[in-house]
């Protein structure tokens, strides 16, 4: 089930938004405070939908008893891929071509469904989730609440529930960046507030898939606790007081840089007016 269209269409905030704004608050601002266009569409963000459209099709078909067959999932695959790539303009390609990452993509899906473990129970997947962001004492750190979806909520063989997100990726994880992603914070943060999850019982796994020749998956588990919530709140309420004083700037070392959409905007910054700020008189 995606995201309501009414949580999409209020204020709020998500983890991608959130991480958007620590890794580039000048992106950000051109997307979600100037609302800026667009200038493309890079092809790896339709792949990315398409593999995410088709993971959740096999584990709703895990969960009402059926298991899929790899031609079935594949097929499924190419045709939300090309879907998005035939309902979408100015696409931008980079090192694969649409032929090729469609080849990629279903090799890539025979991969998951070959490794998907049996001995694990689907619970629910594509599931939406919307929480008010209150500290320890229960006060808002914020007027809009975070909206999100699991992609999969899974019973593992020692009766642990785990929260699990698929990951494209070009190579392997680094061993510890599970444990300090902020993603699974916010998602168990959110498992805890909306869902009931107990944090100190509930796993977040980030299953990562490489976009290689022959690709692999890797299970990387990880815990929160209380305190990395607290951290969370913080940062929204410091992310909200950037934005009331307009502190957006340029980070040309991010990863965001190879395909921004906001490429253009970003060269010219530094060229335009600034703000003109009227002060009151003192009395």
């Amino acid at each position: 089930m995606p995201i309501p269209e009414n949580y999409m269409k209020a204020p709020h905030w998500s983890y991608s938004r959130l991480q958007k704004f620590a890794t580039c608050s000048l992106q950000w601002a051109f997307q979600y405070y100037y609302k800026l266009e667009p200038e493309h569409k890079p092809l790896s963000l339709l792949f990315g939908g398409a593999f995410h459209s088709a993971a959740t099709w096999i584990a709703i078909n895990r969960k009402d008893g059926r298991r899929v067959d790899v031609t079935e999932a594949e097929d499924f695959f190419s045709e939300c891929f090309l879907k998005e790539c035939r309902s979408s303009e100015n696409i931008t390609f980079g090192d694969c071509n649409e032929n090729g990452c469609d080849t990629l993509g279903r090799s890539m899906m025979a991969c998951l469904l070959e490794t998907w473990p049996d001995d694990e129970t689907v619970i629910d997947a594509g599931l939406p989730f919307r929480v008010a962001l209150t500290d320890y004492r229960g006060l808002p750190v914020s007027d809009k609440p975070m909206i999100g979806e699991f992609d999969l909520v899974s019973r593992l063989p020692d009766g642990t529930v785990a929260v699990i997100d698929w990951k494209t990726a070009a190579r392997k994880w680094p061993a510890d960046k599970a444990s300090k992603d902020f993603q699974a914070t916010c998602y168990l943060y959110a498992g805890w507030r909306d869902k009931g999850m107990d944090p100190e019982q509930t796993l977040f796994r980030y299953d990562v898939i490489t976009k290689t020749a022959k690709p692999a998956v890797t299970r990387y588990p990880t815990m929160r606790k209380h305190d990395h919530f607290q951290r969370m709140l913080k940062l929204v309420g410091a992310v909200e007081n950037a934005i009331k004083a307009e502190a957006f700037i340029p980070n040309e070392s991010s990863y965001f840089c190879g395909d921004c959409v906001y490429a253009a905007a970003c060269r010219e910054w530094h060229r335009t007016q600034s703000k003109t700020i009227s002060l009151p008189k003192a009395a």
